[in-house]
């Protein structure tokens, strides 16, 4: 028997027998009230629910509807069992249809209420919204088990990654848009964002399939740290999201606390390999002051993220509100920087410019010559690099730069191949986006046939980083232009945390010292040690080494004292344009 509007005037006798004046709720058992007997005359009610500082308490549930999901009534008398139990995919849409309904004060929804953590109950939820007075509005319901006439699961697949089950990047969205358009609990919520440590050198070193099993173990780990009112969610690759509704800070730290000590204790076994995981997590807060659009949400928490990774990884860092404004803005300028890049492309406004590398054997003859891209503005204005090339890196621009340098230098060193020494090289920079697709060795193959360009006379510099997050891909490159007569160059040397131990497995002819260690040389003992011993492992290695950051002469001075082979800094070279080298380096 459904609710009906004839109903109103007897529910609201009812709903006043059950609480008091000031909202308090009364024992509906006890005979004082009789309301047991009133209840008795609604045998269509399901549940009763009392809507008290914007949360809502059951104050009444009927054996039968407990038993639809399998509850004992007695547990759920003065909780928010929906919070709880409502299955996190269904809970935008019941948010956003109960917010419709609110001005009509009658409407119906299907949910899914969980019953255990894999299995849940559809519902049909047929309900009266009634306001007795300003500290009293009640929900009343009618519920049917219909789960007979849903599909096995109900979710639709575009909301779902298939590798873990989890929500996708547009479940977790739906999520979000549906908190910012209706606070259902005007309360303080929190937005996780997950990246693993190192998750893609597991998967460059152990292969597609150990990277796959291990985000379904790191799925199932944040599952069992969860509650079930918590929304999971995989966005993309290794990275995760968690929305912890009606849950502070404060409260949200405690429960990323007990995740991070789980990855500490988890191992992840491969093939013999037992795996060490970390994770870097960012946090931010919402609530309704400064709810807004799932897109800038998740922005925000990325960039806590990148946080946390920037300041060590296997960490956790929060976001305040004033910080948020300052990443949003950031943000802007970025996205900003992505059009006038595309612009520039489009009006032929970039341009090649070079820095000699110089022996610092006077014995020795070999010289090279790093490329490097630069911009101008509008206005003709030359665009410092740090300027543009972030947002290259991080809008996924890097191969379409890499492919107009290696383009446009392969034409260059045509046009000019009667001024240019045999002896000399010229580097050009590759990404980590161009390591990691399959098909650079052709098209770099293809450039030097079309242009008719001597393999010996360019190499590749690629950066530590990103040669061991493409380790298989760069080891593959390398070797391809290496049977050919190219060679490779590993930049930002000693950056990483493990150099030394991939070191050997990268088939680089040269090492390029990151120049944090060399431009205090001169007064830190310990880069002038961590110069040293990059030196001895590049000489029992058969490779040459390049200082960058050669700033002045002393500093030069002390390079030649340790062995050091080639220097490259404004103490040796500023970077020039292409068009001057006829008249500044030809013979």
């Amino acid at each position: 028997m459904p609710i009906s509007l004839s109903h109103h005037d007897d529910l609201v006798a009812l709903l006043s027998s059950m609480t008091g004046a000031d909202g308090d709720v009364f024992d509906y058992n006890c005979p004082e009230y009789k309301t047991e007997k009133l209840l008795s005359q609604f045998p269509f009610i399901s549940y009763i629910s009392l809507i008290k500082s914007f949360k809502k308490y059951c104050i009444y549930i009927s054996h039968d509807a407990a038993n639809i999901i399998g509850a004992d009534p007695n547990t759920m008398i003065g909780a928010d069992f929906w919070v709880s139990n409502l299955h996190p995919l269904d809970k935008p849409r019941v948010i956003k249809q109960i917010s419709q309904d609110i001005d009509t004060g009658y409407g119906m929804v299907e949910y899914r209420i969980k019953t255990t953590e894999d299995n849940s109950v559809w519902i049909f939820d047929q309900y009266k919204l009634i306001e007795l007075d300003e500290k009293r509005c009640f929900v009343v319901g009618n519920w049917a088990n219909v789960s007979s006439f849903k599909s096995t699961n109900g979710v639709t697949s575009d909301e779902i990654d298939p590798l873990t089950g989890l929500l996708n990047r547009k479940g977790m969205e739906l999520q979000l848009n549906e908190i910012s358009r209706f606070d259902h609990y005007a309360t303080q919520h929190s937005l996780c964002y997950i990246d693993l440590d190192e998750f893609k050198i597991i998967n460059n070193t152990h292969g597609t399939l150990a990277g796959d099993e291990l985000l379904r173990q790191i799925a199932k780990l944040l599952k069992s740290s969860l509650s079930r009112r918590d929304v999971l969610a995989r966005l993309h690759g290794d990275n995760f999201a968690i929305l912890l509704e009606s849950c502070s800070i404060t409260h949200a730290g405690v429960i990323l606390e007990r995740i991070q000590n789980a990855f500490s204790e988890f191992r992840y076994n491969w093939q013999g390999h037992s795996l060490i995981i970390s994770s870097s997590i960012g946090v931010i807060p919402i609530d309704n002051q400064n709810l807004n659009d799932a897109d800038e949400m998740l922005i925000v928490a990325e960039n806590a993220c990148q946080m946390a990774k920037e300041k060590g990884r296997n960490r956790i860092e929060i976001i305040s509100d004033q910080d948020k404004h300052t990443v949003l803005s950031k943000k802007k300028q970025e996205m900003e920087w992505v059009e006038r890049i595309n612009r520039a492309f489009e009006e032929d406004r970039f341009y090649l410019y070079y820095q000699p590398i110089v022996s610092l054997n006077p014995e020795q003859g070999e010289k090279h010559y790093e490329l490097l891209i630069r911009m101008k503005d509008e206005d003709g204005a030359l665009v410092p690099p740090g300027f543009f090339l972030p947002a290259v890196e991080k809008y996924h621009l890097s191969s379409k730069v890499d492919q107009w340098v290696i383009k446009t230098a392969f034409s260059w060193l045509e046009a000019y191949s009667d001024i240019l020494k045999d002896n000399d090289s010229w580097g050009i920079n590759l990404s980590g986006q161009s390591l990691a697709n399959e098909n650079l060795s052709d098209f770099v193959v293809k450039q030097f046939e079309h242009k008719n360009i001597p393999y010996s006379q360019v190499y590749f510099e690629v950066t530590e980083t990103s040669a061991i997050a493409n380790l298989e891909n760069a080891v593959e490159f390398i070797n391809t232009l290496h049977t050919k007569g190219a060679k490779a160059a590993l930049d930002d040397f000693g950056s990483g945390l493990s150099s030394f131990a991939y070191l050997k497995n990268l088939p680089v002819d040269y090492i390029k010292i990151d120049g944090i260690f060399i431009k205090n040389i001169l007064e830190n003992k310990l880069d002038l040690s961590m110069v040293k011993a990059i030196r001895s492992i590049s000489i029992a290695m058969g490779k040459k080494t390049i200082a960058e950051y050669v700033e002045n002469d002393e500093i030069k001075n002390e390079l030649q004292k340790i062995g050091i082979d080639f220097g490259q800094g404004y103490g040796i070279g500023k970077p020039r344009s292409l068009a001057e080298f006829t008249k500044a380096e030809s013979p």
